[in-house]
């Protein structure tokens, strides 16, 4: 374990109060933004919705997101925390106030601007990672970010048994969600401005990233984000209603597996990370997809407590030790110019990945099932592992070592 935590030791304590900042920005983003799928199965029952048309609900509230983009375009410009800090503190507002709708359609409406901030805030998060840690660190340190929200997801499955106690409710872990605010704090104090780069600067367009001479890596990058996402938001929305619904297990279930599977699987933040330091990023991503494919799929597919907790493990396991990786490579193969907005572009096609996983879900879970849905969502993850096979590898390559090379 100290070898793999060996690139956190090496930072400045600056550096280490970065990480420790994201961290506890990490605990409040994973806590507010996994509600939604946690609560579900109480929520469709409130707002007397179908599993298919509660599946389109899930997709609306992803439309907001897209505004990512213009928000990364303007930290490219203007700065990165302030930005930052707004998205984190509208993020928690809008998720608190989720606890307060009294129809589906307000909840659209709280939980579309709770993802369209949270969605910036991740995207902005990983770019200041990227400028804050030095190359060697970046994907643990990424890692760790990745691990908190993990963190506050699982804080929100421990607490899903409140849920049951009345039909109203699951209002109450929305509500807890305010608690977030104290993250704000913490990074106004402990998270500085990244550091603008050296020499003299080019003004892009925001469309930039999609272009030659970056579309080469850009390209592969969104394929492969927008599969993933497909299946993984289906799989992870749907967990507490295949688990209650379908199955007829009580909450006390989904946190034993969600606890145990899942916090084992956590680990994957850290092997990965590591792994991803020192091995590489496009490798671990591929082997991270594979596992959770493999997983996710076996979560609908099966119905014993073992074969299910082992399920959730592989599909925790796998996403998160893609995670770092994933997140260090798309950070390296764009320069600082533009880097935020090719994130923020990529973070897009994440976002159209959910929405178009979802939207599979709306046409397809009422008429052939849930497990066939995940199953035909499953297959797209072959695809996203081919086309990260064919990007370049940037660990250990000097001109991306420090910074992405311009073109010619």
């Amino acid at each position: 374990m100290r070898r793999a935590l060996a690139p956190l030791l090496d930072l400045s304590r600056t550096e280490r109060l970065v990480v420790l900042a994201f961290w506890v920005v990490g605990v409040a983003q994973g806590f507010a933004q996994s509600h939604a799928a946690n609560t579900l199965p109480f929520t469709r029952v409130t707002f007397g919705l179908t599993e298919g048309e509660m599946a389109g609900v899930m997709a609306l509230t992803r439309i907001g997101a897209f505004s990512a983009i213009l928000v990364s375009f303007i930290s490219d410009r203007s700065g990165r925390r302030n930005l930052f800090v707004g998205t984190l503190a509208l993020m928690v507002g809008a998720a608190g106030a989720t606890g307060w709708v009294v129809d589906a359609e307000q909840f659209t409406i709280a939980q579309g601007v709770m993802r369209a901030a949270s969605t910036a805030a991740g995207v902005l998060a990983v770019v200041m990672l990227a400028e804050l840690l030095p190359a060697g660190s970046r994907a643990i340190g990424m890692g760790i970010y990745a691990a908190s929200a993990s963190l506050g997801a699982g804080l929100s499955v421990l607490l899903l048994p409140l849920a049951e106690a009345g039909p109203e409710e699951w209002r109450v872990l929305f509500q807890y969600a305010l608690i977030g605010f104290v993250a704000i704090p913490v990074a106004l104090r402990w998270i500085p401005e990244p550091p603008k780069p050296t020499g003299p600067r080019r003004r892009y367009a925001i469309w930039r990233p999609l272009a030659s001479p970056y579309a080469a890596h850009f390209w592969p990058l969104a394929v492969s984000s927008l599969l993933f996402a497909a299946f993984t938001t289906t799989q992870v929305t749907f967990a507490s209603e295949r688990l209650i619904n379908d199955l007829g297990n009580p909450a006390s279930v989904i946190v034993a597996l969600s606890l145990t599977g899942g916090t084992l699987g956590g680990l994957g933040y850290f092997i990965g990370g590591h792994l991803a330091d020192t091995r590489g990023r496009r490798i671990v991503t591929m082997v991270g997809f594979a596992i959770a494919a493999v997983g996710g799929v076996g979560l609908y597919w099966t119905e014993t407590l073992p074969l299910l907790w082992i399920s959730v493990f592989l599909a925790a396991f796998g996403a998160f030790a893609a995670a770092p990786a994933t997140s260090a490579h798309r950070n390296e193969l764009f320069p600082q110019q533009i880097r935020a907005s090719a994130v923020a572009w990529l973070a897009a096609f994440t976002v159209s990945g959910t929405i178009g996983g979802l939207w599979v879900g709306n046409w397809a879970i009422d008429d052939i099932g849930l497990p066939m849905t995940v199953l035909l969502l499953g297959a797209g993850m072959l695809i996203a592992i081919a086309v990260t096979a064919a990007l370049p590898e940037t660990k250990a390559h000097p001109e991306f070592a420090e910074e992405a090379p311009e073109p010619a």
